[in-house]
């Protein structure tokens, strides 16, 4: 059920909005897209309205929390330093029908009257203060992601991730390395077949860099501009800008060495806001789900080198939990909001692996009958692994979660849930939790990402 938004609260949103637009319209206007593409790549998991947010307050930023969130790392934001605003949700928790995820029919009790719960409901969005790292002093901070960094700057690592993830794509759509598809074009490093969803790499052209850095910009082609997308009669220069563009941001989150970014067709977004703030959105999404994706296909040799690393808990924890923690949340509003959208998901199966989680991050003990289920809907997803629409199913990313949170709970157990509702701001201070992770300390699990 939406609320009702007030007149100030609109009013003041709207004033928010226009500082967004004058920023975005900056970015285009003062040839500044590559320096804002640089900080995206620093934040992939934030929505471009707290992208622009960051830039335009401060683009040297790396690593943002709330006040309370640095505290509890052992670091202190220092005095006289001016906060980073950035917009977090709001939450209010009402009295909901129970609704049945089969029939869709309210549920009843023994006599016959509809069961209620209490639901958290997104009411809107609140600007909260957020400070960088380097604003900050105290304990030093190791992140995983700079070391991973370190590692795959090794050109011999950087052929590895592009033979592994373009392995990964290959089991999805028709990927290749084709010197013959070439001949006519022998500088052309790589294209995307919209009618055949295939793509193709010059081997000839180009180091592993180079090669990785195509095959993601291809990619995001196939994801932006494929047949059934709404995007794939746009104007090819405004979709090769969009491709460069998520190619650029992947390839400097993983720290790689490629060349500058050509501003190109991008001059043309400064003059339209609106199909601008499209363009961003569009970048910021696919290179995110890239991202994740890579990092799933590569976390074997990620683990391998965080294994390599002395790590204090909260990093350990970081490590084991990061993208699954914020996909296992995502997966719960989703089924909360549409259960019906779940069907082909064996929706029973997805209720009780939440239920499972949840009473996991409460650290609760599991009933025999919940863990004999649980072990054979695992055993179930390994043996078809290797099948793409398996492995990325949403019983899978559960499971993967539940997997990785128990192995983090050798490193330190979490705390029990406190019985306590959280407070708007506390929840927006946790929010801000960007390259740490913490245990959810909530009844309502981990929480939404942005």
């Amino acid at each position: 059920m939406p609320f009702p938004k007030t007149q100030d609260y609109e009013k003041k949103m709207a004033q928010v909005q226009k500082q967004v637009d004058q920023a975005i319209q900056r970015v285009f206007q003062s040839n500044e897209f590559q320096r804002y593409l640089e900080v995206a790549a620093k934040f992939p998991k934030y929505s471009m309205n707290n992208i622009v947010m960051i830039y335009s307050q401060n683009p040297d930023a790396t690593m943002v929390q709330g006040y309370k969130a640095w505290k509890e790392l052992d670091r202190q934001v220092q005095a006289g330093e001016k906060a980073i605003k950035i917009f977090a949700p709001t939450f209010r928790k009402v009295e909901m029908t129970k609704i049945d995820p089969v029939t869709q029919r309210p549920q009843l009790d023994a006599q016959g009257k509809e069961i209620t719960e209490k639901k958290e409901m997104l009411t809107g969005f609140t600007a909260v203060n957020v400070f960088d790292v380097s604003q900050t002093k105290g304990k030093e901070l190791v992140n995983i992601r700079d070391i991973v960094r370190d590692d795959i700057r090794d050109s011999a690592k950087a052929l590895n991730m592009y033979r592994s993830f373009s392995a990964h794509l290959s089991q999805k759509m028709d990927v290749r390395e084709s010197a013959e598809d070439f001949k006519q074009h022998p500088n052309v490093r790589g294209f995307y077949d919209r009618e055949n969803h295939a793509i193709r790499i010059n081997p000839n052209v180009g180091n592993s860099t180079m090669q990785l850095k195509t095959l993601i910009h291809e990619y995001a082609h196939s994801q932006i501009h494929r047949m059934d997308s709404p995007l794939k009669d746009l104007p090819k220069g405004h979709k090769e800008a969009q491709a460069e563009a998520t190619a650029f941001m992947v390839t400097k989150y993983y720290g790689l060495d490629t060349e500058a970014y050509s501003a190109g067709y991008i001059a043309t977004w400064a003059k339209d806001i609106k199909l601008a703030k499209q363009a961003l959105t569009e970048i910021q999404k696919v290179a995110n789900n890239i991202i994740r994706e890579m990092d799933h296909v590569n976390k074997e040799r990620i683990q391998e080198i965080v294994n390599t690393k002395p790590l204090n808990k909260e990093e350990e924890r970081s490590a084991f939990l990061q993208d699954a923690q914020i996909a296992a949340v995502r997966i719960g509003k989703e089924f909360t909001a549409n259960p019906a959208a779940f069907r082909n998901e064996k929706v029973e199966d997805v209720k009780m692996l939440l239920d499972y989680a949840e009473k996991m991050e409460r650290n609760e003990k599991i009933p025999e009958p919940m863990k004999e289920r649980y072990d054979k809907i695992r055993a179930e997803i390994f043996e078809d692994y290797d099948k793409p629409e398996v492995a990325e199913s949403k019983r899978a990313i559960l499971v993967d979660y539940i997997e990785r949170y128990e192995k983090a709970v050798h490193h330190g157990e979490p705390t029990p849930a406190a019985d306590r509702e959280d407070t708007s701001t506390d929840r927006a201070e946790k929010n801000e939790k960007s390259n740490v992770v913490q245990f959810p300390k909530s009844k309502s699990g981990p929480e939404l990402e942005r």
